[in-house]
């Protein structure tokens, strides 16, 4: 009759879900269970020895490296007329964290000499500096109308050192009146 004046109904609700069973006898246990096998994962997780794979993983993942290379404020700038021209980098690494101990910065008039380590106009050495802004270059005096490639390289707190960054370029304007 119900069904024939529109009227819907529910149908019984089984045993299975009536307020008895939502009580701490059939669902709190495996509750319970649960939270005990997941804390006891987390601890095994934490206090289990690094295997060497995950090891390298996370020196890899820590691996520090210099970007973003600019030479007064500039990324490849033409025409400069700074005398000592200030450099500066950025650090990258996939890890938190990560601060620089130490710095070394190559020039050299081409590209390919740069790759190669020879023919340098000026090589810093190690510089034990977290500093990576505004870093002068001290070299021989730079010539007129001429390009400059140089990189840098990092080390990490750590003592890790990076590969050498990407090489960038400042070409320098006239610098004495005579020019």
């Amino acid at each position: 009759m119900e069904a024939e004046r529109g009227l819907v109904t529910w149908p019984i609700v089984p045993r299975v879900f009536s307020r008895q069973k939502w009580g701490t006898t059939s669902l709190m246990k495996p509750r319970k269970r649960l939270l005990v096998a997941g804390a006891s994962s987390v601890v095994l997780y934490l206090l289990a020895p690094a295997t060497p794979r995950l090891a390298l993983a996370r020196t890899e993942d820590a691996a520090v490296e210099a970007a973003g290379l600019r030479s007064e404020y500039a990324t490849n700038p033409l025409g400069l007329d700074a005398r000592k021209p200030r450099l500066s980098w950025q650090l990258r690494s996939r890890a938190r964290g990560i601060v620089q101990s130490a710095y070394q910065l190559r020039v050299a008039g081409r590209e390919r000499s740069l790759s190669a380590g020879h023919d340098l106009v000026w090589d810093s050495g190690r510089v034990a500096s977290s500093e990576s802004i505004h870093r002068a270059y001290d070299g021989p005096p730079l010539q007129s109308a001429r390009r400059y490639f140089w990189q840098v390289r990092v080390w990490d707190g750590a003592g890790h050192a990076s590969a050498w960054s990407a090489p960038a370029w400042w070409e320098t304007g006239l610098l004495e009146p005579a020019d």
